[in-house]
């Protein structure tokens, strides 16, 4: 069924059309003469408040009844296509402006054993009473704030009565709706049926992929908090982006961010810190308000991505049940048949499975702020002496950013044979964790598997990403909107 489309001059025109009846209201509210000199204006949009609500409530109760006059007396039912007789009722609906009464037709199928509203699927409506709009509020309030007493406190401000158990229930509902429609769509991707919502294919996307760690509690138990458990959330973002192609690489040399000690030691303590339970660490994180350097500014402007759009897919599922919805999504957005396609994550080897069974014709990139903090944590490593290692690490760092991980490999291979390996089975002590025979060994082994991963100068020359920033800042705001710590990472530019 089409739904007709008003243009904005016959909106306008029914606007106009109810400012008239506002003279109405003030004839009735206090005759031919209008208000006295000592009404104030808290009366005065008193009255406009509950003309408004009486408009409202009569023009969509009227519109209803309409509608419903218009339904035959036999529907066929939309799971068999049995005709079934049906009858009129009524229910209660609350609306952004206030509760009316519902009347439409209801029919029950003898062959499938339930009850079906003719007329709801065209009026966006379904079993909840409250109007799609109202969902809409309370859905938004509650993933918005990080209870549900202040969601609903939010959405009573908004004129809505409603209490904090319907805001609760609702929220659940709409989530389970919302998961099985996106694992729908993940059997649609399987079966090749999954048809896009993109209209335009992208230029130049990004997959990014990570995980953080929440805090869950038992489902089903009393108020409070039962069987406690840290978990593993799996986060996607997938991002559109503006970017240019270079015949030479825009940025041959580190930027400043990775150059100047004060951000480079703050970034390591902040994608170091726990997550859950953990503290958080001891250097402030640091602002991403701050001014940033003309120079800066303008090389970054000159060859880094532009973010577009960005969506994103969590679940607590395992990487082989994620990566089909991370498909599904970018499937819908027609991210397989742009020219440019990238996957950026860290080093862990489940990223890497879902790239190669899901995205292997996008460009796979190891995420530089995890080579950062190892190439970093490795030069403390092997040096006491904090001149030394500081300029050990740019030394590491600038062969990395140019593409040089190979030599940054053999010489910690030299300082491995020099230290020795490190002692099996590791402990993970904190003092065991930066013993310098592991943390190099560490080090050897990250560059090692990712060295494949690690063409920075030709991403920088496409026009690709070369961090996994979108999706690290995605990880922060789903762990804090369940209450959980989570990674510190204000300071990180969106593409380094």
């Amino acid at each position: 069924m089409t739904t007709p489309r008003f243009s904005d001059k016959e909106l306008q025109e029914l606007h106009s059309l109810a400012r008239e009846w506002a003279k109405i209201v003030s004839r009735r509210a206090f005759g031919d003469a209008g208000p006295g000199l000592d009404v104030d204006f808290r009366t005065f949009e008193q009255i406009a408040t509950v003309a408004a609500q009486g408009l409202t409530e009569g023009t969509l109760e009227l519109l209803l009844e309409q509608q419903a006059d218009k339904v035959t007396d036999q529907q066929p039912c939309p799971d068999c296509g049995t005709m079934c007789p049906t009858k009129p009722h009524t229910r209660t609906l609350t609306t952004k402006q206030g509760q009316i009464q519902q009347r439409e037709r209801i029919a029950h199928c003898p062959a499938c054993r339930r009850d079906f509203f003719p007329l709801r699927p065209a009026l966006g409506l379904d079993e909840h009473t409250y109007s799609c709009s109202v969902i809409e509020k309370v859905v938004t309030a509650s993933a918005r704030f990080g209870s549900f007493k202040d969601a609903t406190a939010a959405v009573v401000m908004s004129g809505i009565e409603i209490s904090e158990s319907q805001v609760r229930r609702l929220a659940h509902e709409v989530g389970q709706e919302l998961i099985q429609q996106r694992d729908r769509k993940a059997v649609g991707h399987r079966q090749r049926k999954l048809l896009p919502r993109a209209v335009v294919v992208p230029a130049a996307v990004v997959v990014e992929v990570d995980g953080g760690r929440i805090r869950t509690r038992a489902e089903g138990s009393a108020p409070g908090v039962h069987d406690a458990q840290n978990k593993e959330d799996k986060i996607a973002c997938l991002a559109t982006m503006s970017s240019q192609i270079f015949e030479i690489d825009p940025q041959p040399e580190p930027t400043e961010m990775f150059l100047c000690p004060r951000r480079v030691q703050r970034l390591v303590q902040q994608m170091k810190g726990g997550a859950g339970e953990h503290d958080e660490p001891d250097t402030p994180v640091e602002s991403s308000d701050r001014q940033a350097d003309p120079k800066e500014a303008e090389t970054k402007d000159r060859w880094s991505p532009e973010l577009l759009v960005r969506t994103c897919v969590a679940s607590l599922e395992s990487s082989g049940s994620f990566g089909p919805l991370m498909a599904a999504e970018a499937q819908e957005r027609r991210f397989y048949d742009a020219p440019r396609r990238s996957f950026v994550a860290d080093g862990m080897p489940y990223n890497w499975s879902i790239q190669d069974n899901y995205f292997r014709g996008f460009e796979p990139i190891v995420d530089l702020f995890h080579v950062l903090c190892y190439v970093y944590l490795s030069a403390r490593a092997v040096s006491a002496d904090e001149t030394i290692s500081w300029s050990q690490y740019v030394e590491w760092m600038r062969a990395c950013w140019q593409g040089r991980v190979e030599e940054v490999i053999g010489e910690l291979d030299q300082w491995q044979e020099r230290l020795g390996q490190p002692p099996k089975p590791a402990s993970d002590s904190a003092e065991d964790r930066r013993d310098p025979r592991r943390v190099v060994y560490e080090a050897r082994t990250y560059l090692r598997n990712n060295q494949g991963r690690m063409d920075y100068p030709r991403y920088r020359r496409e026009g690709l990403p070369t961090t996994s920033s979108l999706v690290e800042s995605l990880v922060g705001e789903f762990n804090a909107r369940v209450k959980s710590g989570c990674k510190p990472v204000a300071a990180r530019p969106p593409w380094g």
